[in-house]
């Protein structure tokens, strides 16, 4: 048990959700003799001057810092600002930056040889091209910033993708279709140097699976391979607390994105599995 201090920082966006983790965040991390407050990134003003960096409640509240934080948004320039004044921050920015971007996740991944499918970022969108190269007629297209299965699109014939709605300046990767992973795929949930558990998310009417976009959930076995994988990929991206989703293939598993801010009801849905416990216990023990 320990005396310390955090604050989780939530964009304040999250009050829009039907329902949200506060208190089951704050009661987790009581358990183990962590005190906990809830911060919104929008309520802080970062200061910069020549005696250094300071932080200020936008009502004028008087900020005591904390010993550390949990970044549950992508708040990545008060990340930086809390990590520059000596504050622990999980995850780090830089491994929020990089799992964010799925081409720089791509990018890491490839470097360290980790399965995952053939992945093409380029500046021009043209499907007879892109077909000829993967050898495929079905791809699929993703915005390289998004979550919950949004900004991605499965493209079977040259008019698919006039349906696309193409955003100037936003970067787009595109992917090899699993078709063995059509519908269905694991989130593996990983704190630390510990695979907590994993579900199987799974769709009917949907080429993705995401829960947000009506999927279903159910708790998957943990094998080793998965279990190496997962461990495998939040090492080389930095990472202590993270989602990872794998789609299955004929010859096992690849990754197919990384997320550093993943959600974590479905796997208590499904199983007595407490994510905000392992996640406090977890803290507990590494501060």
């Amino acid at each position: 048990m320990t005396d310390k201090t955090g604050w989780i920082i939530y964009s304040r966006t999250t009050l829009n959700h039907k329902s949200n983790a506060f208190d089951w965040m704050v009661t987790s991390a009581n358990k183990f003799g962590l005190k906990v407050k809830i911060i919104f990134a929008e309520d802080l003003m970062i200061q910069y001057e020549s005696t250094g960096i300071n932080v200020h409640h936008m009502n004028g509240e008087n900020v005591i810092l904390p010993d550390f934080v949990l970044l549950r948004c992508y708040a990545l320039h008060l990340g930086k600002a809390l990590e520059a004044m000596g504050i622990r921050v999980i995850n780090s920015v830089q491994s929020m930056e990089v799992s964010r971007d799925k081409l720089l996740t791509h990018q890491y991944l490839s470097q360290k040889n980790i399965p995952m499918p053939k992945t093409i970022f380029s500046s021009t969108i043209n499907y007879q091209e892109l077909s000829n190269y993967l050898q495929e007629r079905s791809f699929v297209v993703k915005s390289a910033i998004g979550s919950k299965g949004e900004g991605v699109y499965l493209i079977n014939y040259e008019n698919d993708m006039d349906h696309i709605p193409w955003k100037k300046h936003e970067h787009y990767l595109v992917q090899a279709y699993i078709k063995e992973s059509h519908g269905k795929d694991i989130r593996v949930y990983v704190v630390g140097d510990k695979v907590v558990g994993a579900v199987l998310r799974h769709s009917n009417k949907d080429f993705r699976s995401n829960y947000a976009l009506g999927g279903s959930v159910e708790l998957y076995p943990l094998s080793l391979e998965i279990e190496e994988l997962s461990l495998e990929v939040v090492k080389v991206l930095g990472l202590e607390i993270a989602g990872i989703d794998l789609l299955i293939t004929k010859d096992g598993y690849m990754v197919c994105e990384v997320n550093g801010n993943a959600g974590f009801r479905t796997i208590s849905m499904v199983s007595e599995i407490s994510m905000p416990e392992a996640i406090f216990e977890y803290v507990g023990k590494t501060l």
